[in-house]
Order: C-alpha cells, then sequence, then structure tokens
C-alpha cells in the first residue's frame, strides 16, 4: 500500500490521555468516560502519529462531550477485532469525514441514522491509504483503514478494516478554511482521487470568495447589501456584479490616499440611505463563517479608514476587503398585539435564517427545512451562540403571524438558495478537466444565511 505521506514525530499515541476523561459542563456537573482508545495508526503499522494530528485525542474527547450532550452513548472501542468484509454494512457505500471538531459531527450522525455503517470519520491521515487505480490511468484509489462508524439511535464504533474498505465519497475538512489556517492535509488525501468527492482544494478556493458568491446570489434574483470591495490579484471573474457594489482592483502601490476618499464616498452614500453600521471583513480562502467580521458606526470614519488600511496592508493574492453596509433583521409586530406569550420584548432580537442545498442523485437542487436562530444583535450581531429553531416559531416570536407572509418568505428563499446552486453546478459542469483540477469534485451543499427585513423583496442571504 502507498500509505499518504506525513511527518512523523517519533510520540506515541495520546493513549494515556483517554482514561478516566472528566469534563466540566456548563452547569457544573461532571461527566466522565472510561476510554483506553486505540487513536494511533492501524495496529499493525509502526507508524506513529503523524504530527498535524498532534491534537487527535481533543478531536477525540470532544466528539465524546458532542455524543453525552445528546445523550448517546460514549464510543466503543474495537479495534482489537477487526472489521471483516462480511461485516459491512449491505448498502456498499463508504462515506469518508475527514473531520474537525464541531463541524462534521452532524453529518456522520445523520449518516448514521439514514444509513447506518456507512460513514466513516476520520481523524487521522494514517487512518488512510492511496494505491493506484486499476481502473482510472493517473488517478489514485482511497482505502479507509481505521474509522469512528456511525449507526442508528447514535451509536458510535471506533474500528479497524481487513480488509480496507474502499471510499466511495470523500468529505474533506483537513483544509485551511475549515480549520482556520491550522492545516491543509486533506489537499494531498484528495489529489487525484478516483472517488466522487465534496468540492474540491480548487473549487473551495472559489466558493469561499465571497464576492464571487455574492455576485453568485445577485444573478439570480437575491438582494445583497451596499458593498465596497478591494481586490488584491483576483483569480476569479464575477458572475455579475451587483448594481449597489463597487469593485476596485487594489494594488501594492495603491495610494492611501485613494483608498480613503473611496471609503468616504461610500459611507457617504450609506448615510444618505439612512444606513447607521457598516461591516468591514476579509474574503479568503482560509475562512468559513463570519468570525472575521468587524462592526462600525457610520460616524466612525476615521476608524473605519484606519481598519480598512491595516486589512489591505495584510492582504495576500486573490484576497479582498470588503466594506458593506449592515442590513437590519425583521421588524417585531407590535407588542400590544400580540397573540402569543413569548413575543419578543425589544427591538434588540435578531434573526437568521439558513437554507441548507444539496445535490439529489439525479443533480437537482433541494433545500432542506429552514433552520433558524433569535439572539441579541446588541450582544453578538453574528448570532453565533443560538439555539436552532423553526422559521414559524422564529416569526411568531416577532409577532408576525401573517400565513400568507410566512409561505412567501419561506417559498422565495426556498427557492433563491435552490436557484444558487443550480447555477453554480451549471458553472462547474462547463470546466474542463484541467481546470476542474480534480476530475470527480463537485459541490454538492451550499449553506446560505438570510437576515430578513419587513419585504420579501429586501431578503438578505450570504453563503456562508
Amino acid at each position: 500500500m502507498d500509505i499518504v505521506a506525513s511527518v512523523n514525530t517519533g510520540n506515541d499515541t495520546d493513549v494515556d490521555h483517554l482514561k478516566d476523561v472528566k469534563i466540566a459542563t456548563k452547569t457544573s456537573t461532571n461527566v466522565g468516560w472510561k476510554q483506553d482508545a486505540n487513536l494511533g495508526p492501524v495496529s499493525t503499522w509502526t507508524n506513529a502519529i503523524p504530527g498535524e494530528d498532534a491534537d487527535i485525542a481533543s478531536q477525540y474527547h470532544e466528539l465524546q462531550y458532542h455524543l453525552f450532550e445528546l445523550g448517546y452513548p460514549e464510543t466503543v472501542d474495537r479495534t482489537r477485532a477487526p472489521r471483516a468484509a462480511k461485516d459491512a454494512p449491505r448498502e456498499k457505500a463508504v462515506v469518508a469525514v475527514l473531520h474537525r471538531a464541531g463541524n462534521t459531527t452532524s453529518i456522520c450522525m445523520e449518516g448514521g441514522r439514514q444509513a447506518p455503517g456507512t460513514f466513516y470519520m476520520i481523524l487521522s491521515s494514517s487512518w488512510l491509504s492511496k494505491v493506484p487505480s486499476s481502473i482510472h490511468r493517473g488517478l489514485y484509489t482511497l482505502y479507509v483503514h481505521k474509522a469512528v462508524t456511525f449507526y442508528a439511535g447514535g451509536a458510535t464504533y471506533l474500528d479497524e478494516f481487513e480488509p480496507p474498505r474502499q471510499v466511495t465519497y470523500l468529505v474533506n475538512y483537513f483544509t485551511h478554511a475549515a480549520t482556520g489556517g491550522q492545516r491543509n492535509g486533506g489537499h494531498t488525501i484528495e489529489a487525484n482521487l478516483d472517488c466522487p468527492m465534496s468540492s474540491s482544494y480548487d473549487l473551495r478556493d472559489v466558493i469561499n470568495d465571497r464576492l464571487w458568491s455574492r455576485s453568485v446570489l445577485y444573478s439570480v434574483g437575491i438582494a445583497t447589501p451596499e458593498t465596497l470591495a478591494f481586490c488584491y490579484k483576483p483569480k476569479h471573474s464575477l458572475v455579475a456584479v451587483p448594481a449597489n457594489a463597487v469593485v476596485h482592483e487594489y494594488e501594492r502601490n495603491t495610494s492611501p490616499d485613494f483608498v480613503a476618499k473611496e471609503v468616504s464616498k461610500f459611507l457617504q452614500e450609506l448615510s444618505n440611505n439612512n444606513r447607521k453600521r457598516i461591516f468591514i471583513r476579509p474574503s479568503k480562502r482560509t475562512q468559513m463563517g463570519s468570525s472575521d467580521a468587524s462592526v462600525f458606526s457610520i460616524e466612525d470614519r476615521s476608524c473605519i479608514v484606519d481598519a480598512v488600511l491595516k486589512m489591505l496592508n495584510e492582504l495576500q493574492d486573490s484576497n479582498s476587503v470588503l466594506v458593506e453596509a449592515y442590513i437590519d433583521h425583521l421588524i417585531a409586530g407590535r407588542t400590544e398585539d400580540a397573540k402569543y406569550l413569548w413575543v419578543a420584548p425589544s427591538a434588540d432580537f435578531g434573526v437568521k435564517c439558513r437554507a441548507i442545498v444539496c445535490r439529489d442523485f439525479d443533480n437537482t437542487p433541494v433545500c432542506t427545512p429552514l433552520i433558524c436562530s433569535m439572539f441579541n444583535k446588541q450582544i453578538d450581531i453574528r448570532g453565533a451562540e443560538t439555539v436552532p429553531m423553526s422559521l414559524e416559531t422564529v416569526l411568531k416570536t416577532l409577532n408576525i403571524v401573517d400565513e400568507t407572509f410566512i409561505s412567501e418568505f419561506q417559498t422565495k428563499m426556498r427557492a433563491h438558495a435552490e436557484e444558487a446552486l443550480q447555477l453554480i453546478m451549471d458553472r462547474e459542469s462547463k470546466r474542463s478537466d484541467e481546470e476542474r483540477v480534480e476530475p470527480r469534485a463537485q459541490t454538492d451543499l451550499i449553506g446560505e444565511l438570510g437576515s430578513g427585513r419587513s419585504k420579501i423583496k429586501s431578503n438578505i442571504i450570504r453563503i456562508v
């Protein structure tokens, strides 16, 4: 077997750190799981845990804590008795998920519910191997030798496989974007594979470009915030430039006075449109979500200019700095007319609506049920720490009970989300193998975030 190359540390595994684990929860109770987990490479190998997987013990701990919080049993270590071919699930699917804590647990849990035993959580690159494909010249076949497997009812097992199981689909979270730039070993693993995979290093480079994804949304009829963008050595041509966006190509010798002038002009236009606040955020490949966004009052012009100039000085190739209007959230109905006891008491509450769109087996975009949440926008404008709710519950909390409005909101958001994925799929289908780099890579899922206003036509939805 041609084992995926990794840097070895020469250290032993972190097994000793996995005994009698105790976690202090937010309610000050102690939870313990006694696991002598075998997290190293396959037992028959002599390799040590690769240096890039040095945090494998903490990743495993976090998985156990997630299982505990959901009321599921801890993972059972079955590596002493490797699973044979006869033990494989009848579906014959092997979905390998290169795991990062907090990103992929829910994917694997749902996969285990719908197709027990077919989702394989990979915590280390040393659990995989690549060999030249016997069918496709120049490509490689990926095999799983060890994984955490998921079954119905939240059951999980740490398994080794003899013989190894051939991967039929790859989900790669060993990337700069998923790990905040900490690792990118998944790029080596996904290179030249003969199996389908959800996106790839090069496709993610396009999707993670906020300005490009925003142009996709604009092209399918979704309103986007007023935006001023400075792009350094852009790699991707926009699908369509939003009518309310101003895009400049930034060079290292661009005058700070020019930047200050453009920012001031943009802020004045926002002020004329009664905008009160703005976001400043970078657009780069090593990102997921909006944790890097900063919020400013539109009156703090000197601070805004300084923040933009600072970000521009740190830009790398194909990255951008975006200054965009902050669009306020859905406005609550009059509290005195409230029909429900849980109506939000003030205007401090914001709403987030997320539409997850998946590629179906027949290449049709399908929007899953909308997931919404509420948060205090005076504390966390991004709404990062929230509890999922249904759309109906969120809108009723705002005393928005018009069934026609709710139905139109939901229908339009779903339709726009599906149109966005369809456009991305259409563009990818026209790319040559050289442009695609990984011939079996495709975008199978996008997540969109809606921050609604009081009129349907003003919905703001972003790919995140």
